[in-house]
């Protein structure tokens, strides 16, 4: 899939950002859940901010969903091809506003008797 990145002062509505990686359920308490690239390895440092996570007591449900989060923002990061520790605030402005204007699958899928997305 081809990958557009956004340039300064444009919209991220056009930003296409590649459906890589995954996040894997693990047997390890310290770690019950782990985001990997697209090549299947672990990402360090979302590895390592997870399991500070756990460690603070959080559940691993709350794991879990940081670990998504984590996912959708590292697809971001490398759509716009910035390395994860040379991010700036503008790019996390950028991700904000892309997630504004990007599908969400999630409201798709009605359940019932669930009000209508964005009410």
């Amino acid at each position: 899939m081809a990958q557009v990145a956004c340039p300064p002062g444009n919209s991220p509505a056009g930003l296409v950002v590649a459906r890589v990686g995954r996040v894997v359920e693990t047997r390890d308490a310290s770690l019950p859940w782990q985001v990997l690239d697209g090549t299947g390895l672990p990402i360090a440092p979302v590895s390592e901010f997870l399991r500070e996570l756990v460690a603070r007591g959080n559940t691993a449900a709350s794991c879990r969903s940081y670990a998504y989060d984590l996912l959708r923002w590292f697809r971001f990061l490398a759509a716009v091809e910035v390395p994860w520790n040379r991010n700036q605030r503008t790019k996390v402005r950028d991700f904000v506003l892309w997630l504004h204007v990007s599908h969400n699958p999630a409201r798709d899928r009605p359940r019932e008797g669930a009000p209508a997305p964005g009410r």
